[in-house]
């Protein structure tokens, strides 16, 4: 089978999409579920997180585009986050990405787009620079995704009148979408979810837990009319590692008490 490079790029960007939708709605009422994921990308519905999983994938295979961008593949030869000589190089780079995603989006404000940037270091002995090494950089994609979640969170519902126009004005870059989201706390057993009862939330304040895993409690279970029950677990974790010339690390096992926090 001759080898595509567009078709490795979808698969990888379907699964660097997902596992970022995963980790930054992790402790949202609706926590990004594989099946359902799927199911949005592809779905006529478009509800609040339809309209997400469409933007980030959609934004995933614009990212895994520029990233793995070669001859091969697209019309330039792409090089991010190293320095170039012709500058010519990087204005055609990037005319042809913002091609790809007015092609895959429609939307020539999107969060990719708002992720390059292009840097320039000054060469020589003077103060005129009147020499310069310019280079594309781009966010990660966490960073892309937050972009994202971000106009979810103040996200527009629109209505489509009957010669196919949006009934209101809204921002180019506004994450829009046209149907309410299912009730999410409570179980919808033909579409496989489960709702709240059971979901584990978390009252853990550390300095890495987010301002949605410190609320996850309040949103996930109160919010659903269910209380939060504690349950005491013993957890296992490494321990009393010890380092091993050269390179190994050895460490026991040992078990703790933890509480765990589940809506019921």
């Amino acid at each position: 089978t001759r080898f595509n490079p567009l078709a490795e790029i979808v698969r990888n960007s379907e699964q660097l999409a997902l596992r970022n939708c995963k980790e930054i709605f992790r402790w949202d009422q609706w926590n990004c579920p594989t099946g359902d994921f799927l199911q949005k990308r592809t779905s006529n519905i478009l509800d609040k997180e339809g309209a997400f999983v469409k933007a980030l994938s959609a934004a995933a295979v614009i990212y895994s585009s520029i990233t793995n961008c070669s001859g091969n593949f697209m019309e330039c030869d792409c090089k991010f986050n190293v320095p170039v000589e012709d500058e010519s190089q990087i204005v055609k780079c990037v005319d042809h990405i913002i091609s790809l995603e007015n092609l895959l989006v429609g939307n020539d404000n999107s969060a990719v787009q708002r992720a390059l940037k292009h840097q320039c270091k000054c060469s020589g002995y003077t103060s005129a620079c009147s020499i310069q090494t310019c280079w594309m950089l781009i966010s990660s994609f966490p960073e892309i995704t937050s972009d994202i979640r971000k106009m979810y969170d103040h996200g527009v519902k629109v209505a489509i009148d009957n010669s196919g126009r949006v009934k209101r004005n809204i921002k180019r870059e506004a994450l829009v979408y046209l149907d309410n989201s299912p009730n999410y706390c409570v179980e919808n057993v033909i579409h496989g979810w489960p709702g709240m009862l059971g979901r584990q939330c978390s009252r853990r304040r550390t300095a890495e837990s987010s301002l949605q895993e410190r609320r996850s409690c309040r949103k996930l279970c109160r919010a659903c009319g269910l209380k939060v029950k504690r349950e005491r677990v013993v957890k296992e974790k490494p321990c009393k590692c010890k380092f091993y010339w050269c390179c190994d690390v050895q460490c026991e096992k040992c078990s703790e008490l933890v509480n765990e926090f589940y809506c019921h």
